[in-house]
């Protein structure tokens, strides 16, 4: 499921930026895949505890890691940026 939304987003992007997606991608790719496994571990914690989450919570789950995700990963551009001296 990740390796999934990684690949259509970053097709998206590339459509949208005409391909100079580069480095910009981090950020996108990293947010996906921060909240698919975000979803993901609250899903299956909630299962083992006999708890079932409701769409709500898994999209509130979605929204915040994605925020959380896309914040983490423009630091690890900035960082690779500056390793790079781009």
């Amino acid at each position: 499921m990740g390796i999934i939304a990684q690949q259509i987003a970053i097709g998206i992007w590339k459509i949208v930026t005409f391909g100079a997606g580069g480095l910009l991608t981090i950020p996108l790719v990293y947010a996906l895949t921060f909240a698919v496994m975000k979803v993901s571990d609250a899903y299956f914690s909630a299962k083992a505890k006999n708890q079932r989450l409701s769409d709500e919570q898994i999209k509130a789950i979605w929204k915040g890691a994605f925020r959380e995700g896309k914040q983490k990963g423009a630091d690890e551009e900035r960082n690779i940026k500056a390793k790079t001296g781009g």
